[in-house]
């Protein structure tokens, strides 16, 4: 009797090992497809948002372009590194702006010009997102082109040299 009691019990405990191992094999298959993989790497954009660009080399940023991080540089007012001025002037040398005019009204509530300071930024920029807001309601909602507040002719026909950067345009889709 004993004997059939001991391979019973060795027998339960190959059965629930045996359930654990395809339990466990499922939950890992499961797991596996909810993380990413070394191949997904490239293919994810990142931010890395805590980053000190102290040096005019450009390595840093050649490879984070190629592993698809953006990069937010943050200037320290600390000893041990150089002055702010110079981690700015830095800085501007290697990271370029995606400058948006709708996005420059919209922060600044329309207190300030959307082209103020525009010719000191444009050594700067890499790249122009058109879009127009106009003010409804107290609230800066994106709009068609030709009917918000920001006047484009005018914007290139003062600053002709935006023609030669990059852009792309966001509008307005309306259903109904």
């Amino acid at each position: 009797m004993k004997t059939d009691r001991n391979v019973f019990k060795i027998e339960m405990v190959i059965i629930i090992f045996s359930l654990l191992l395809v339990v466990s094999s499922k939950q890992k298959a499961k797991n596996e497809e909810a993380y990413c993989t070394t191949e997904d790497f490239f293919k994810i954009k990142k931010i890395d948002m805590h980053c000190r660009i102290n040096c005019d080399r450009p390595v840093f940023m050649e490879l984070s372009i190629a592993d698809n991080f953006k990069i937010l540089t943050i200037n320290t007012d600390v000893s041990s590194y150089p002055p702010i001025e110079e981690q700015q002037k830095v800085a501007l040398n290697q990271i370029k702006l995606n400058y948006d005019f709708s996005n420059i009204q919209f922060l600044y509530k329309g207190e300030k010009a959307y082209d103020e300071g525009l010719g000191n930024a444009i050594p700067y920029m890499a790249h122009l997102h058109l879009k127009n807001i106009k003010l409804q309601n107290g609230d800066w909602p994106v709009c068609n082109l030709e009917e918000g507040i920001i006047d484009y002719q005018k914007i290139f026909s003062q600053y002709p040299q935006l023609l030669g950067i990059p852009m792309s345009m966001e509008l307005s889709v309306r259903f109904g």
